[in-house]
């Protein structure tokens, strides 16, 4: 059984977590990109593994990154995040519905860039993330 926890549009792209057996984010309009985050680095790293190539390239980013890629945390990695951390344009939109998540909000705190924060009823969000369900 899985449970839509919250979503997140990244430049206007809708990027929803879902809670599996283990957190997982997963493109709305490109159902082949999810990913498992990493705890420390949740939100970039359901950027980075859900994101199009559209947004991703926008800031260096050649390739999406998995979860394998996100607990070797090579220098390849690091430097993605830090792009996406660093990015003053990109634009950010967390949606939810019941409780804002701490891993969300915890590394909300890293970026440049301010979200705009969405507090939406039950019908309206899973309207939204209907797709993904």
């Amino acid at each position: 059984m899985s449970d839509v926890i919250a979503a997140v549009k990244v430049n206007g792209e809708l990027l929803v977590y879902i809670d599996f057996d283990r957190p997982v984010w997963q493109n709305a309009t490109f159902k082949d990109l999810a990913s498992t985050p990493s705890l420390e680095n949740f939100l970039v790293d359901g950027i980075l593994g859900s994101s199009s190539q559209a947004i991703l390239g926008k800031y260096g980013i050649s390739k999406n990154f998995s979860e394998d890629d996100f607990w070797g945390a090579s220098d390849q990695v690091q430097k993605a995040r830090d792009a996406i951390y660093a990015a003053a344009d990109l634009d950010l939109e967390y949606i939810y519905y019941d409780d804002r998540d701490p891993l969300i909000d915890g590394d909300l705190l890293k970026f440049a860039s301010k979200a705009r924060v969405q507090k939406m009823g039950a019908e309206a969000f899973y309207d939204l993330v209907k797709p993904v369900r």
